[in-house]
């Protein structure tokens, strides 16, 4: 996946930093690397601007979702420490 993948490094964590429209039915999409710090722009078609820009938001519900049970269950263990009888 050219779009999704970093140039540079084969990361696949590059994400749009900003999009601006560019003619007819595509977006121009300046891109970052937190791994290497790349950072380009593409032209790509503004159907795959928006498939992409859904697929960050998933992945920003599922990172979110993920820190919370980590959250919960740090609380929980630290809760049970708490008890009475505990030692």
């Amino acid at each position: 996946m050219p779009l999704i993948s970093c140039p540079a490094c084969a990361s696949g964590l590059l994400y749009p930093l900003a999009t601006e429209s560019f003619g007819e039915g595509h977006r121009l999409v300046d891109r970052r690397c937190p791994e290497c710090e790349h950072r380009d722009r593409v032209v790509v078609s503004t159907v795959a601007a928006m498939m992409w820009e859904r697929a960050q938001q998933r992945r920003a519900v599922e990172l979110a979702a993920e820190l919370l049970v980590l959250e919960l269950s740090a609380w929980l263990e630290s809760r049970a420490d708490l008890t009475p009888g505990a030692p």
